[in-house]
């Protein structure tokens, strides 16, 4: 399994931001077509948040400003009027759920 990002992304605030995760090969969804990708955001020295579950929907603590898509190959988060606590030293990643009891 070959997971590619971009090491780095910087944007202005009040931009809509999109982060890309290329996965290879394709991870299959589960069988009522929900993502197995989960995005986090990691915080210098914090303990990791879920963002984004099933590849789409925000969690609570993130608001609507936060959208995911993908197809299990080709995946993006996006965030829509991007605003200082959105920067700084920040670390997003993904969690893939091949099955009940394997993460990667």
């Amino acid at each position: 399994l070959t997971v590619t990002q971009p090491a780095a992304k910087t944007s202005s605030l009040g931009s809509t931001v999109t982060l890309t995760c290329n996965i290879n090969p394709k991870v299959k969804s589960w069988s009522d077509g929900t993502s197995r990708v989960h995005w986090y955001q990691q915080k210098s020295g914090l303990a990791p948040k879920l963002v984004i579950k099933l590849g789409k929907n925000p969690t609570d603590d993130f608001s609507s400003r936060f959208s995911g898509r993908g197809n299990g190959q080709n995946n993006e988060m996006t965030i829509s009027g991007f605003q200082a606590e959105d920067a700084a030293t920040l670390l997003y990643f993904i969690i893939l759920y091949t099955s009940a009891s394997t993460q990667i």
